[in-house]
């Protein structure tokens, strides 16, 4: 509910502050004198495109700040608290600031937000029925919104809402991991390639250590063989053990003839025998210490195996083994993506099966509410001068959406032989107040939070009756939500609880407006001028007498 309006500065008004309550409220005055201009007002603080010649001359800024209490509205309290925009109390203070030079501002409790934002909060608060942006019954989801408070789906219609999301956010998420499975798709080939090639190899920096030790020892032993060999050779091809034999031989037959001659003999002789002795055993080593082919070729191999994996990898060989688990690791990781994607579209299936079962039925909800609205319409309009009219609901089928299947839309046809047209093309912008105020009294017995409704342009073209029973429709509209009439009619004024006077004033930077609540002499006074034109006393008795039986109906 819309609690003060503060305004300064803009079009002309200098600086006016009104505080509202509950029920029904008419705002009065000669033509040109503002009131429309109040309206646009709200209609600004609530988001509405802004036009900076309204402000006022020789100003530089306009302000214009909406309170509104949200005692009651959920809605509005969760809207706010998810953006951060919650005030300490349970009030909400929007304000829009127009700057001449372009750069205005938006604030929501003092915080600074975009304008779209004004325009969410407000359209959870304001209908607006006249020639204004916030016309719900033109609005693209106005008619849709006002059936489902109609049907009373609106927490269905917030389930489906959510499991379209949920839904979307799925298939997006999906989209993506499938996505990326085929583009890394080739990459995986070659790392399931590579990962079986080291899997097969089982690297390990322990391994490689041992293989490098063996290698060591065997290249001790090739040093070990060829030593062998080279001293084999020397007693193979020069016959040292045949020459001490033929040496000793020479000297056997004189060693009787000279000691010493025979202490050489025994020597040659002992010469002999090691020498013989050593090329046995060099024999014996030599065929102990040749290397087993086969176990050689093996650690070689797998030692040039090491480096070429390592140059195939970029790293080193005794780095090879956290490849191998960077990779397995890798693998899994396309595993779990793999399963993630069978997951994930498991859960799209679910959500999308939950929409569509929430959505199958707000469409029978709909439909059914669809038909009782069109059912209480006819005596309603008939009541506004608008027997003739033929009001129905349109639903034809959308793309799936947060909003369900169904495009909803008000038609109007003036005569029962003309087939219903959008309103926007059959309703001049007084019809569109009266089928507002038709449609919000048909719906007046659901539940639902109060809002404000703000009509303009509802008495244009009416009088007599009829005058009579639009004002009786409001007043009777206003027990449920806080009604804002425009109007020139003396009969919708008397009906109201209270009546806001604006009036052209002379002020001390030229022409402005006054805006004051109107109360005893002064409504009677206004109602009479409203009535005939004049204040003489038999318009005054008229007025009075207008507002003693509101007040008598009201009681």
């Amino acid at each position: 509910m819309l609690t003060a309006l503060h305004v300064r500065d803009y079009a002309l008004f200098a600086d006016v502050t009104l505080e509202f309550g509950e029920g029904f409220t008419t705002l009065t005055g000669e033509t040109g004198a503002g009131k429309s201009l109040l309206v646009e007002a709200l209609g600004l603080a609530l988001g509405e495109r802004a036009d900076t010649t309204a402000i006022a001359p020789g100003r530089e800024r306009a302000i214009v700040e909406a309170v509104f209490t949200l005692a009651g509205d959920e809605v509005a309290q969760s809207w706010l608290a998810e953006r951060g925009l919650g005030g300490e109390d349970e009030t909400c203070v929007v304000r829009r600031i127009l700057a001449r030079d372009g750069r205005g501002r938006a604030f929501v409790n003092d915080r600074p937000v975009m304008v779209q934002s004004l325009d969410e909060l407000g359209r959870l608060w304001v209908d607006f029925h006249g020639q204004h942006e916030h016309q719900m019954l033109l609005a693209p989801e106005g008619p849709r919104a006002f059936l489902d408070a109609f049907a009373g789906t609106e927490a269905l219609g917030r389930e489906l809402a959510e499991a379209w999301t949920r839904a979307e956010e799925l298939t997006r998420e999906r989209a993506a991991l499938a996505a990326r499975l085929e583009r890394d798709s080739a990459e995986a080939d070659w790392r399931r390639h590579v990962l079986q090639e080291l899997e097969d190899f089982a690297p390990s920096a322990e391994d490689f250590t041992q293989i490098q030790a063996s290698i060591r020892r065997l290249q001790a032993r090739e040093k070990l063989v060829q030593a062998l060999a080279e001293a084999g050779s020397l007693f193979t091809e020069g016959d040292p053990a045949g020459t001490l034999a033929r040496a000793r031989q020479s000297l056997q037959s004189v060693a009787a003839l000279d000691p010493e001659i025979a202490s050489v003999v025994d020597l040659l002789e002992q010469a002999r025998i090691h020498a013989e002795e050593a090329t046995r055993s060099l024999a014996r080593r030599a065929g102990r210490a040749e290397p087993d082919a086969a176990e050689s070729e093996s650690l070689f191999g797998r030692h040039d195996r090491y480096h070429e994996l390592a140059r195939k990898h970029r790293t080193t060989p005794a780095e090879l083994a956290d490849v191998l688990v960077a990779l397995r690791s890798a693998e899994a990781g396309d595993d779990d993506r793999a399963a993630r994607l069978a997951a994930l579209t498991a859960e799209e299936n679910d959500a999308r099966a939950l929409y569509e079962e929430r959505a199958r039925l707000l469409g029978e909800r709909r439909r059914e509410a669809a038909r009782e609205l069109e059912e209480r319409l006819p005596p309603l309009l008939a009541d506004l001068g608008m027997a003739a009219s033929r009001f129905a609901v349109l639903l034809t089928p959308r793309e799936p959406g947060p909003h369900g299947r169904e495009r909803v839309e008000f038609t109007l046809s003036p005569h029962a032989s003309v087939e219903p047209q959008p309103l926007r093309r059959v309703a001049s912008g007084g019809e569109l107040s009266r089928v507002a105020l038709a449609v919000h009294v048909a719906a007046a017995d659901r539940p639902g939070p109060s809002r404000t409704l703000v009509f303009d342009e509802i008495d244009a073209g009416i009088g007599g009756r009829v005058a009579d029973r639009v004002a009786r429709l409001l007043a009777r509209l206003a027990r449920r939500h806080q009604v804002f009439c425009i109007t020139h009619l003396g009969v919708l004024a008397s009906r109201a609880g209270r009546q806001i006077g604006v009036r052209k004033i002379e002020g001390r930077d030229g022409l402005g407006t006054e805006v004051r609540v109107l109360e005893g002499p002064e409504r009677e006074t206004e109602i009479a001028r409203m009535i005939s034109g004049d204040e003489d006393e038999a318009a005054r008795e008229h007025a009075r007498v207008l507002i003693a039986r509101a007040r008598a109906d009201a009681d």
